[in-house]
């Protein structure tokens, strides 16, 4: 019986997150460095790892978390303002 492993395709955030370290970690080089540009794909696996998890809580912190607010806004709104209809709702009042 032959295991047949699939390429799991990242999401885009894990995508992002990447590039993001990628990012921070060439800027902080360059301004420790004097502006010597390093690439983080030819770094040791902690290195790396290091640096993703950096990525990960800019990401977190910049996007996720407003994201997370902004939601929690729009479903207590949503909570306050729609509730089920019943059938007398429609009906006029008779006085």
């Amino acid at each position: 019986m032959e295991v047949v492993a699939e390429y799991a395709r990242p999401d885009w955030r894990q995508v992002n997150v990447n590039l993001l370290a990628e990012k921070l970690y060439a800027a902080y080089h360059e301004s420790q460095f004097h502006d010597v540009p390093l690439q983080l794909a030819g770094m040791s696996s902690i290195t790396v790892a290091d640096w993703e998890r950096v990525a990960e809580a800019a990401v977190d912190e910049l996007i996720d978390r407003p994201e997370r607010e902004f939601q929690a806004q729009v479903d207590a709104v949503l909570k306050a303002e729609w509730q089920p209809a019943t059938a007398s709702d429609w009906l006029p009042e008779h006085a």
